[in-house]
């Protein structure tokens, strides 16, 4: 969606909304606008949220930005604690690029003195993780995060 698109759209419903998810179908952190977008619903007062796979090239500076946006939660999709289970879902995806990235977010917030993304490891179950389950309470722990855990889109006799 446009910057300006979007504009439109903030000032036509921005004082009925209470809540922004930008996420579904696509990266929302590809969008170049993404910081801009979610600093104007914040300073309307609209919570925000982005969910990400976050595992894009990211740098202090977005990291900065990002927080400094006023993002009220920060949703990443990590659906392993190793690196072979965290693969068999987000196919050639890289678990310390993203674990990393959370990494930069959380130091920016300190830097910053922000509350705010909070942090939320969005970890769905399958049979080929399940056993990671503890791990991410830990790790997501170390990285000042809290653990969402769900059953994933599995359906059958084995797994109900």
């Amino acid at each position: 969606m446009s910057l300006e698109l979007y504009r439109k759209l903030l000032a036509e419903l921005g004082d009925y909304l209470c809540e922004l998810e930008f996420y579904n179908w696509g990266e929302p952190l590809l969008c170049k606008s993404i910081n801009t977008m979610v600093q104007e619903a914040s300073r309307r007062g609209i919570s925000t949220t982005i969910s990400t796979n976050f595992s894009i090239p990211f740098d202090e500076q977005k990291a900065e930005r990002l927080v400094a946006s006023g993002l009220t939660v920060l949703g990443v999709s990590i659906d392993g604690a190793r690196q072979e289970s965290y693969e068999q879902y987000r196919v050639r995806g890289d678990l310390e690029t993203v674990l990393h990235n959370c990494r930069l977010v959380r130091e920016a917030k300190r830097r910053l003195g922000s509350e705010t993304p909070r942090m939320i490891w969005e970890f769905h179950i399958f049979p080929h993780n399940v056993d990671d389950i503890e791990a991410v309470r830990s790790m997501s722990r170390e990285l000042g995060m809290e653990a969402a855990i769900g059953k994933g889109w599995v359906i059958g006799a084995d797994w109900d």
